[in-house]
């Protein structure tokens, strides 16, 4: 999907992956803007025909705010 040292948006500097699943791929960046380390997740491309968890990614973003609330410095986008 990415390789490491690719920039995204012009802001963004793949690192490594740091996960994988049914849902998508997640990445160590850098913020090159802040210098700062962020977790960046993308989520895998949909087959024809099927229909989008809504309920699930609404408890992933839930999951996710939990995780900024008590990781300040690992932000996640």
């Amino acid at each position: 999907m990415f390789t490491k040292h690719q920039i995204i948006n012009n802001r963004y500097r793949i690192e490594t992956c740091i996960g994988a699943g049914a849902m998508g791929m997640v990445f160590e960046a850098r913020d090159m803007h802040y210098d700062k380390a962020v977790a960046m997740k993308f989520f895998a491309p949909r087959s024809s025909g099927q229909s989008v968890d809504k309920p699930k990614i609404q408890k992933e973003r839930e999951r996710e705010r939990g995780i900024q609330r008590f990781h300040r410095e690992l932000q996640i986008l």
